[in-house]
């Protein structure tokens, strides 16, 4: 795992302090994916700032109501994937991700997660940037997909 590359990525999310850049590196977590792999992001256990180290996958949207999912966007080595907590309640739509080739993600579990914003107050603006850049991304997708 390349911890610069990753702190390098969230640092253009929004500028990281240097203590927050050096604890983010020392807790940062890879966990390798195997081509064709799926998962829905709220079931993994590196639920925050996930990056696509290696690879390329597809984002697909499920409607578990329906029993269908429908291919929203794609993304690439280098590329965030959306966060999300924890499943709570009875949602009916998730987003699912599937993986073109053998791949990597490099991120932080819920435990840092929850140090790192009671610690480090530019972390809140951190999160707060990048769940702002996914619901852009996810509704620029929706429109894509929609209205072409």
């Amino acid at each position: 795992m390349n911890s610069e590359n990753y702190t390098q990525k969230l640092d253009q999310v929004h500028p990281l302090s240097a203590g927050l850049k050096a604890y983010i590196t020392t807790i940062a977590q890879r966990v390798d994916y195997n081509k064709g792999q799926k998962f829905l992001i709220h079931e993994k256990e590196l639920l925050y700032f996930p990056l696509l180290e290696m690879g390329q996958a597809n984002y697909f949207a499920v409607d578990n109501v329906a029993e269908k999912e429908f291919r929203i966007g794609s993304c690439h080595a280098g590329d965030f994937l959306p966060q999300s907590a924890r499943k709570g309640g009875d949602s009916r739509y998730e987003i699912q991700i599937e993986f073109f080739d053998d791949s990597s993600i490099v991120g932080i579990t819920e435990k840092h997660y929850s140090n790192l914003m009671r610690v480090f107050l530019d972390a809140h603006i951190l999160n707060h940037r990048f769940t702002s850049l996914h619901v852009e991304k996810l509704v620029g997708l929706f429109f894509k997909n929609n209205y072409r």
